[in-house]
């Protein structure tokens, strides 16, 4: 099913965010958990014990994962968040004209699609089955792959087929 968007510059949407934000003391968080961000993002159960949403380099290769960013004129603002003990999950907030919205692409993410929820530390068997089918990794190690479980040209992609533009 398509999402639409609204057709706004990334300084447009920089400030929608930034007005959000000081309504909401400056917490990413809070503003995450809020109208309809809230319920578009609480399809995949996930903490924001630690999130990130602004671009650096320190961040290796997952500072790849955050920002604002572009595709054609549909531009969102990237993030991800996680709790200490779950892998990270990425996300989109996005303007549809009305409303932010919030967007969790499955394509290039990490998280069970099944149970819809991050990987945590307590690993279980439907995990296992999950990350074998999905990310081909047959051993227990796949924590030690992360990295190759994250794929941003797979989410861009899955991001670029899936939202319309609304005029």
């Amino acid at each position: 099913m398509a999402r639409y968007y609204k057709s706004i510059t990334q300084q447009q949407l920089e400030i929608l965010i930034s007005a959000e934000l000081i309504k909401c003391n400056g917490e990413f968080d809070d503003l995450c958990h809020q109208g309809k961000i809230r319920n578009d993002l609480n399809k995949v159960n996930f903490d924001f014990e630690n999130f990130e949403y602004e671009y650096s380099e320190d961040r290796g290769w997952k500072g790849d994962f955050v920002g604002y960013k572009a595709l054609g004129d549909f531009n969102f603002l990237m993030a991800y968040a996680g709790g200490d003990w779950e892998h990270p999950v990425v996300f989109i907030i996005y303007y549809d004209g009305k409303d932010l919205r919030g967007y969790v692409p499955k394509s290039g993410n990490c998280w069970n699609y099944k149970t819809k929820e991050a990987f945590g530390n307590d690993i279980n068997d439907e995990d296992q089955k999950f990350i074998e089918k999905y990310f081909k990794l047959t051993d227990n190690t796949w924590s030690e792959h992360i990295d190759i479980m994250y794929n941003l040209d797979d989410m861009l992609a899955e991001i670029g087929k899936h939202f319309v533009r609304k005029d």
